[in-house]
């Protein structure tokens, strides 16, 4: 009971609230009452695809992420916000809870995106175990759209649909290509897939 307390004090219940509903729709999924946890994730191009998580379905990941995530909220509210001086000062008046929310909010923040590299370290071994990112030959000639807010010679990502399922591969162009543009696989050289724009 006393870990269920400290679980559903604020602001620890946020991401644990996050959690609960992630492992919740898993669940779901699991025993067939539940919409397919690949998630379709247009919004994968920014900092999913930095973090690494744009590879898994969106549910995983955000389970993977909101973990650490509570763990971390927990240690900083009762190793920081319980601190006598900042607990005095948040509860000493209107400035105090004022200021007490904006730095619960900011901190929530930072510890989200935080949780996402961690949870992105975590996943990347799961990724290559079960061979996630290994493009085979026949994607050449496939088209799709940048996944990515931007794709260059360096990295990026695309998105090709292969037997209509959706397929989120790192790619890179010696054209410089912006988030939805189409494009055409033209060739895989030692794995790495090189892509160009097409109207």
């Amino acid at each position: 009971m006393e870990y269920l307390n400290i679980l559903l004090e604020f602001p620890v219940v946020v991401p644990f609230t996050g959690l609960f509903i992630c492992l919740l729709l898993l669940t779901l999924s699991i025993i067939g009452l539940a919409f397919d946890t690949d998630i379709d994730h247009d919004f994968s191009g920014g900092i999913l695809v930095t973090a690494g998580l744009s590879k898994v379905p969106l549910v995983i990941g955000l389970t993977f992420t909101f973990i650490p995530m509570t763990f971390l909220t927990y240690l900083l509210n009762e190793f920081i916000f319980k601190l006598n001086i900042i607990e005095t000062f948040f509860y000493s008046g209107l400035l105090g809870t004022i200021t007490y929310s904006l730095v619960t909010i900011i901190s929530l923040i930072v510890l989200f995106i935080a949780s996402l590299f961690i949870s992105g370290f975590i996943i990347k071994p799961l990724i290559k175990v079960i061979n996630i990112e290994e493009p085979p030959i026949e994607y050449l000639g496939k088209q799709g759209i940048v996944n990515s807010h931007t794709l260059d010679n360096t990295k990026g990502e695309i998105k090709v649909f292969i037997n209509q399922q959706e397929c989120l591969l790192n790619a890179t162009s010696e054209e410089n290509l912006n988030y939805g543009e189409k494009i055409e696989i033209v060739s895989i050289e030692e794995q790495k897939i090189i892509v160009k724009k097409v109207n």
